[in-house]
């Protein structure tokens, strides 16, 4: 898989040149936490809850509290991310970026054509031999190891309320923002997207142990 993302002005790890670096990085220097930001799992609904005046700024534009804000050496910070079942998640990739109007535009600057009626292999085909995103790059490029806590998409609500406790940070009901209604992920996978998805996020389906 083509893990180098290819979009200019992109501020993803890949597109930094390291991903060590992790790029999509959110500090609150008040709170001493860090919050290790992958797309495509409840990030959206995670920054308006814990980051509220960080996104967006404009397409492609440095985040508030990211990156670019100092993580202070004499300082003890808390950090976590969440993660998602790879399979999930590369069907969450598709749904998105074939019914979503922004999305589909996206990938249009690319030269790549996706609407409604793009099966689910041939955005398989399209993520993994045409164009990088990190919408589908693996997780593991986000998440650093030896994070304080790493909570699941699938118990949301019930991990959330845990970290809540941990950064002592107010309990509140989550509102999963961008979910598409579709049907459980297993049905839409065959023997051969399921092994094509198991190959190429190996890495992540090892490190967060998750199955199909």
């Amino acid at each position: 898989m083509n893990i180098e993302c290819e979009s200019k002005g992109c501020l993803c790890p890949s597109a930094a040149g390291d991903r060590r670096k992790y790029t999509f990085r959110y500090i609150d220097n008040a709170k001493n936490y860090i919050y290790y930001d992958v797309p495509k799992v409840g990030s959206s609904t995670l920054r308006r809850m814990l980051f509220p005046k960080s996104w967006p700024l404009g397409p492609c534009s440095p985040c508030l509290n990211s990156v670019q804000a100092p993580m202070h050496t004499n300082k003890q910070y808390i950090s976590f991310a969440f993660v998602r079942n790879p399979y999930d998640r590369i069907l969450s990739a598709w749904k998105y970026f074939t019914t979503n109007g922004y999305a589909i535009g996206l990938l249009k600057d690319h030269g790549i054509n996706v609407d409604k009626n793009t099966t689910f292999e041939e955005f398989l085909d399209i993520s993994i031999n045409q164009h990088s995103d990190h919408h589908w790059q693996p997780q593991s490029h986000y998440v650093p190891h030896g994070v304080d806590f790493i909570g699941r998409l699938e118990n949301f609500q019930q991990d959330f309320n845990e970290l809540c406790e941990l950064i002592a940070f107010p309990k509140a009901e989550l509102l999963h923002e961008k979910q598409i209604k579709r049907k459980h992920y297993s049905e839409y996978y065959n023997k051969e997207t399921k092994k094509i998805v198991t190959e190429v996020f190996a890495e992540d389906i090892d490190r967060f142990g998750y199955k199909f």
